[in-house]
This record gives C-alpha cells, sequence and structure tokens, in this order.
C-alpha cells in the first residue's frame, strides 16, 4: 500500500529545491565575477605591452629620424603619431653636442580615448673619446729646441731634455723628466683575466688582479705599460706598486699611479701608467703590479694573459681587496712593461715664466720657482741661487705618458675606414669635403683649396697640404673634433710623413672646444711632421717621430718624440684642448647608450 506524500513533506523538498537554487546562482555568479576580473587583468597587462610596443616604436622612430633628416623635420625634435595599435608623442631634449634625451609617451588605442599609457626615457649618443692635452707642448725621449724668439704660451712637459736660442721663452710651468729604458716585460697573450665586476656578489668575485715582477737593475721604476681593453665604461683605477708579503703583494703600496680609462678602447692595447712619486727598486728582489678596481655589475677590465706561466720571475693572483691577505693564484701571467730611469735629463738656455722642475737647470731665467739637483747660471725669482724660491735636492719629475694611446688610434682607423676606402692616391685641386675615409695611397691637398672636414680620415702613405690650403671642420660637429691620420702599419718607417706648405689652416667650427688634429705615425728618420712658414691653429701630434715648426708657425698644442721649433715659432695652449671631444663627425650614427633606456 502507497503511502500519500504528506504536505509538511511538500515543503521541505522545496526548501531543499531552494537551497540548491541559490547555492548554484552563487557559484554562477561568482564564477562570472571571477572571470570578468581575469578578463580586464587580462585586458590592461595586453594593453599594457601594447602601449610599451608604441612606446618603444616612438623610440626607434626618433632615432631614425635623427640619422635619416632629409627623411622627416630637420632638426627632428620629436612628433606626434598614431599607429594601429596606439598612438605617441616624442620629445628629444639637446643634453650636449653628442648627446641627445628621447622621451615618449604612449597611448593605447589613442590620446583622445587612453585606456593605458607608457613613459620611456632613452639617451642617444654619437660615440666619442676625450683626450686631455694638459700641455701646450709635450715632449718624448728625443726632447725639445727652442730656435731663437720662439714661444710657449703655456705649460711644457717633456721626457727629454729641453734646450733653447737667444728669446726662447716658455709662459707656464716647465718639467723636464728623467729618461728611462725597458726592463721587465711578458707580452704574450692566449687568455682574458676579467677583473673589477660583480659575480654573485662582491665578497666572492675577482675584483683587483697582481703581477710580481723581479727587475733585473736596481734603478728607478718611473713607469709601467699594460696590455688591457675594457667593457663599457669602467671609470679610472689605482695602478700599486708593493713589496711582496709572503707570496703576494703587500698591503701598504710603494708607489701608486692612475690607468686613465679614456686611453684604454674596447680591443687590447698597451697602455702607460706612470707614477707622480717613483720608487727606487732593487734588483733581485719581487714586486708586485697591483690593479685596484671596484665592483661593478657591469662596466669591468680584461687584462690579456698568457695561460702557460711563460714569464719565469712572477705569478699572478687575484682577490675581492688588494688591502686583505686573502689572495687566489690564476694560472697564468699577466702581460706587462716596466721602464726603468735612465740617464738624467736637463733645461738649459730658456727663459721660463712659471716654475721650473729638472735634474739639472743651467743659463735659465726662472720668474716662478726652481726644483733640481744642480743649477748653474741661472736665476730664480730675480736673483741667483740660493734664495727661498731654489729648492735644490728636488726630485725629478716623473716620466709622463702620451694623451693619445695606440687604441686610441687604432679606434679612429676603424671609424674613417668605416666610412669607405679610396685605393690609389687622392689629389684635391678644388673645394670639397673629406671623411670619414680611408685612402690606400697618399693625399694631396692643392695650392688655395678648402677641404670640409666630415670625420675622420685615415691616409695609408704620406700627406701634404699645399700652400694656402684651408682644412675646415664641418659647422655640425659643434663642440667636436676631428682627426686626420697618416699611418703605414706595414712601413712605418717609409711612410706616414705630413708635410704643411705656407699659410695652410686648419680650422675647428669655431668653438673654443673644437679642433682639428694632424697625427703621424711615422718613425723613421727624417720629419714626421714638417710645418712650414705661418701654419695657423691646429693641434700637430707624432709620438714616435720628429716634429719641425718652421719660422712664424702658430699652433694651439704639439706632441712629439721630439719636436724643433724655429724662429718665432709659436704654440699658444688653449683651455679648450683640456677636454677634447674626437667624435666620428656629423655624419656618424646616433645610438642608443647602453642600459640608458628606462620605464618612468
Amino acid at each position: 500500500m502507497i503511502r500519500p506524500f504528506r504536505k509538511n513533506q511538500e515543503g521541505s523538498f522545496l526548501v531543499i529545491v531552494l537551497v540548491i537554487i541559490t547555492f548554484a546562482m552563487v557559484i554562477v555568479t561568482a564564477t562570472y565575477g571571477f572571470v570578468t576580473a581575469t578578463s580586464k587583468i587580462v585586458r590592461s597587462y595586453a594593453n599594457k605591452q601594447i602601449a610599451i610596443h608604441v612606446a618603444e616604436a616612438g623610440v626607434d622612430r626618433s632615432v631614425w629620424c635623427l640619422n635619416h633628416p632629409a627623411d622627416c623635420d630637420n632638426p627632428y625634435s620629436g612628433e606626434t603619431r598614431q599607429l594601429v595599435d596606439g598612438e605617441f608623442v616624442s620629445t628629444i631634449t639637446t643634453i650636449s653636442t653628442n648627446v641627445r634625451q628621447i622621451d615618449v609617451t604612449s597611448y593605447v588605442p589613442s590620446q583622445a580615448q587612453p585606456n593605458k599609457t607608457a613613459h620611456l626615457r632613452a639617451s642617444i649618443g654619437i660615440d666619442s673619446t676625450t683626450i686631455s692635452f694638459n700641455y701646450g707642448v709635450e715632449v718624448g725621449n728625443g726632447g725639445l729646441e727652442m730656435q731663437n724668439n720662439s714661444q710657449i704660451v703655456g705649460n711644457v712637459y717633456a721626457n727629454g731634455s729641453v734646450a733653447g736660442g737667444n728669446g726662447a721663452t716658455i709662459t707656464g710651468d716647465t718639467f723636464v723628466a728623467t729618461g728611462m729604458s725597458l726592463d721587465q716585460s711578458w707580452e704574450v697573450q692566449n687568455q682574458d683575466q676579467i677583473f673589477g665586476v660583480k659575480s654573485g656578489n662582491c665578497n666572492s668575485s675577482v675584483i683587483d688582479v697582481a703581477q710580481s715582477i723581479v727587475p733585473s737593475q736596481t734603478e728607478t721604476l718611473n713607469m709601467i705599460s699594460l696590455f688591457i681593453k675594457k667593457d663599457g665604461a669602467p671609470a679610472d683605477i689605482s695602478i700599486h706598486i708593493t713589496a711582496d708579503n709572503s707570496g703576494h703583494p703587500s698591503q701598504t703600496a710603494l708607489s701608486s699611479g692612475t690607468l686613465s680609462a679614456n686611453l684604454v678602447t674596447t680591443d687590447y692595447n698597451w697602455v702607460n701608467v706612470t707614477f707622480p712619486i717613483p720608487i727606487t727598486v732593487t734588483a733581485g728582489t719581487t714586486y708586485w703590479i697591483v690593479a685596484d678596481a671596484s665592483c661593478q655589475n657591469s662596466k669591468y677590465w680584461i687584462w690579456g694573459k698568457d695561460s702557460n706561466n711563460g714569464y719565469g720571475n712572477g705569478v699572478a693572483k687575484y682577490t675581492t681587496d688588494w688591502t686583505s691577505d686573502s689572495w687566489s693564484a690564476t694560472a697564468g701571467d699577466l702581460n706587462f712593461r716596466t721602464y726603468l730611469g735612465g740617464i738624467p735629463t736637463s733645461l738649459d738656455s730658456v727663459t721660463v715664466g712659471g716654475d721650473a722642475h729638472a735634474n739639472t737647470i743651467s743659463n735659465a731665467t726662472v720668474t716662478g720657482e726652481a726644483y733640481y739637483q744642480s743649477i748653474l747660471n741661472s736665476t730664480v725669482s730675480g736673483s741667483a741661487c740660493p734664495n727661498v724660491a731654489c729648492h735644490s735636492g728636488s726630485e725629478d719629475p716623473p716620466v709622463q705618458p702620451f694623451p693619445v694611446s695606440d687604441g686610441n688610434i687604432a679606434q679612429w682607423e676603424q671609424e674613417a675606414t668605416d666610412g669607405g676606402i679610396t685605393v690609389g692616391d687622392r689629389n684635391i685641386t678644388s673645394n670639397t669635403t673629406l671623411g670619414p675615409e680611408k685612402i690606400l695611397g697618399n693625399l694631396s691637398v692643392g695650392n688655395g683649396a678648402t677641404v670640409t672636414i666630415n670625420g675622420p680620415v685615415w691616409v695609408k702613405g704620406d700627406i701634404t697640404f699645399d700652400v694656402n690650403a684651408i682644412i675646415q671642420l664641418n659647422s655640425n660637429f659643434g663642440d667636436g673634433s676631428s682627426i686626420i691620420i697618416a699611418d703605414d702599419p706595414d712601413d712605418p718607417t717609409v711612410k706616414g710623413k705630413i708635410t704643411i706648405q705656407n699659410n695652410a689652416n686648419f680650422l675647428g667650427t669655431g668653438s673654443s672646444s673644437s679642433f682639428i688634429m694632424l697625427l703621424s705615425n711615422y718613425e723613421g728618420t727624417g720629419y714626421a711632421l714638417n710645418v712650414t712658414n705661418n701654419t695657423q691653429a691646429a693641434i700637430f701630434y707624432a709620438h714616435k717621430g720628429s716634429i719641425y715648426l718652421a719660422n712664424n708657425v702658430s699652433l694651439k698644442e704639439v706632441t712629439g718624440h721630439k719636436i724643433i721649433m724655429s724662429n718665432n715659432a709659436t704654440i699658444t695652449y688653449e683651455s679648450g684642448l683640456a677636454n677634447a671631444s674626437f667624435t666620428s663627425g656629423p655624419g656618424a650614427s646616433w645610438k642608443i647608450v647602453s642600459k640608458s633606456w628606462r620605464e618612468f
């Protein structure tokens, strides 16, 4: 018998059904809310990525327009541009001649209806190398010869003797360093030694490195040279000479010098380091060359190394901090050269308007103070020595490295090569432009021709500038400078000479910091740079050869292994030379500066 369904049972069933329906509706509502929220998050993230991509397109567009002014506004200062996925607004700010700042704001889908925005900033630049010419004249072991009434308006630093004729004058300070000769060296390179870069944490990284040496004679250590390159743009570092302490460097420096980062490039080259306070090393005694770097996430140093331990008189080691005792061996020997002091040098028959520093001073008139080992037939501060301005027994000045390294030259030559190669002699007889360019032959600029320099020029031969030639920088260099090089690495004792005839002029852009440098790598007999009468305004550089300056030449700065100034020749140092910036020219490409790109 089937029992009838009671009313109270019917009510219970209805309640259960309603509970189930309500629970289901809650689940559906929650799921819908979750899906909706997630969808919004996904859309927001996708729009953000689109906004970033649109902003990146704005940065790329800005760089392209700066490199292609004929296809955009000239000068290009930014723009507003609608793309398929969004709109960007870009602005260009000039930071300096070779640096611009790009700011881009993007809007998705448009500036009028922005659902999402992004802001990017990047710095772009034209690669440049800063060379510091701190003296009116810098001369090597060959010395400086100043004939009658020749004049240097500025300071002089000579690694060889300075001798003058009647009326020869140096208006600033004069430093005459002691000569030197190569002693120890190891130059086999088959491996890299990276240092000064963070690996994990600074306490477990290779930060400082050292190489031990044993000099062959007891003499003054004036200079060392390291075979080194860099990654990025690290700051200058200190190089210490220390004694040996039970097989590793002492924690006390006997002398310290500075490795200038500007002289080091991204390719291996020999770079000199001098010591303001030279030390006397003892033959057969172990010393250490210590490179004292800082811990960086990037921007590090690479020292050439021989993995075969070929230098029998030393070893290489590394540590996190050279002032600690915790040194570890690194297999191999680091590449180095050491130079010991040579014969005494002198300052003779010159009027010095500032202070004079030399081992021997003779027949001189020194307006300021004098620092020397011996003095003869000279007046200092108005009277003969001894007086309060005479400093007998003073240390000889240390050898000064030249301001341009072989690495700098190689970099400029590569920039010239990248601009194009001309095969055969180039003879210019009318107004034209030149550079960046490599010439496989000789270069001659004819009588009265005007040549506008657009970038580095490398002549693998000899260069002649004829009477009244005018060589000028493109005005777009702004505060920048450029270079003309004569260099034949295959035949340096025969080719690479520069001859400049009467009245030739070399002009920058008109800025006080803009110059043209003429550089010769000639190292044979005769003159690397032969400059005749009335030449005006240039930097002359021949660190391996001799420079002859004829009557009435008027220049900005001269650096050479040996320099001869004829009657009435004048060199007038300009302050802008202390930080001359050499670029690849107005035709060079703008590039984004590494690690400058950021969102804000």
